[in-house]
């Protein structure tokens, strides 16, 4: 190759690096419904509109960014579809609607990797009343230091009431511990009780009703079919899996896409119908790093009643 072709070559070689480098780039915007609840009176449904930026350099990367939700009101019918909140900043990936107790739980991330690794720095609750003023804001205690967490399954987990009047808090404490806080909606969140408990994860959580709590932690790297009823007298009650199993919990309700008539919300397009699917009388709690349905919430025959613990 001659000087003169060296030189062509060489400067449609370094045109097209820096072409390469600056790239060509584009931006959509793409939203998704997040999460869903029911109203207490089954009459409406509060819903997160997830968005986020797509940024794409070609033919490099494509990179998520501007990461925000609205919190939504819309009727079952599809009516009064209406903004509570808007621009919030994140990713909103659970909701509850307290309508009676007049306030809003939302779950805030900073990104949406939900099974990979959860980043207690990136992870806290935002309590919003009815006309999406954000009345108090709860974070994860920070300091995990024990050597059996999962960091696949999430290290704090606010749960409301029935009648939503109390808040559970339940989060990994410093050491392999597992705290339980219980707060006083009426009373500015003044804290009822706290409750510790030996665990490295937690595996699950639901209320019976305002005076039964339940909770699964892990003990070791591997979780069990283990529970811990919780009352509102300061008492823990350690529950093995056989009696659990015996346990009469029918008409138990886990999250709040199923409402008290047994209809489940089933919703992701915004540009689609609502779908509600009804008879869902039961639920069934998935343990965690278990990797199965554990039971049905129904009442097995002859069971024991809660109250007797």
């Amino acid at each position: 190759m001659n000087k003169k072709l060296k030189c062509l070559y060489f400067s449609k070689l370094i045109l097209y690096v820096s072409l390469l480098a600056t790239g060509c780039t584009s931006t959509s915007t793409h939203e998704y419904i997040s999460a869903v609840a029911w109203s207490d009176d089954n009459e409406q449904i509060a819903y997160i509109l997830q968005q986020y930026d797509e940024k794409t350099v070609y033919p490099f990367s494509r990179n998520n960014e501007n990461e925000r939700y609205t919190l939504k009101l819309i009727g079952i019918d599809g009516s009064n579809n209406r903004v509570v909140s808007d621009n919030i900043k994140g990713y909103g990936t659970e909701l509850y609607y307290k309508k009676e107790a007049q306030y809003f739980i939302i779950r805030n991330q900073e990104n949406n990797k939900r099974i990979e690794k959860f980043n207690p720095d990136t992870i806290d609750y935002y309590i919003l009343d009815l006309e999406g003023n954000i009345i108090r804001e709860i974070k994860v205690n920070e300091g995990l230091s024990c050597p059996y967490y999962l960091s696949s399954i999430s290290p704090v987990s606010i749960i409301p009431s029935p009648s939503g009047q109390i808040l559970a808090i339940v989060s990994m404490s410093v050491g392999c511990q597992i705290e339980a806080t219980f707060l006083d909606v009426d009373d500015e969140f003044a804290e009822l009780q706290n409750t510790i408990i030996d665990g490295s994860n937690i595996a699950n959580t639901f209320w019976l009703s305002d005076d039964y709590f339940f909770l699964n932690v892990c003990t070791n790297p591997k979780c069990k079919a283990n529970w811990y009823l919780l009352k509102l007298d300061n008492t823990a009650k350690f529950i093995d899996k056989e009696e659990f199993n015996s346990l009469c919990l029918q008409g138990v309700l886990i999250g709040d896409e199923i409402n008290s008539l047994g209809e489940k919300i089933v919703w992701n397009n915004p540009k689609e119908p609502i779908q509600i699917i009804k008879n869902q009388d039961s639920t069934s709690i998935e343990l965690k790093e278990l990797g199965l349905i554990f039971r049905n919430l129904d009442n097995p025959e002859n069971c024991t009643l809660v109250s007797e613990y």
